[in-house]
């Protein structure tokens, strides 16, 4: 008997499941997968990144400004431009 390991990547509708249950029916838990074979079932099917991803990867590993240094800097420039704009 062949198995079929041809399994249609989607999502559940349950939001909750045992991790028993998970290794049955989740493509990507098969227990006699090596890691490149689960990091290739993954992979496969999934498009390029847009372009900001790389942005985004580096916010989240260097980390964000507070929000208040992002609205005191956006204030200080909107005043330059002002500024500028009548002299």
């Amino acid at each position: 008997m062949e198995l079929d390991l041809h399994v249609e990547k989607k999502m559940m509708k349950e939001t909750v499941d045992t991790l028993g249950n998970q290794k049955k029916i989740n493509y990507a838990l098969r227990e006699d997968m090596s890691k490149k074979e689960f990091i290739d079932e993954v992979l496969d099917g999934l498009e390029s990144p847009p372009e900001y991803f790389p942005n985004n990867v580096k916010l989240n590993k260097e980390g964000y400004e507070s929000i208040e240094t992002i609205l005191s800097n956006a204030k200080k420039r909107n005043k330059s431009k002002k500024h500028r704009k009548y002299h």
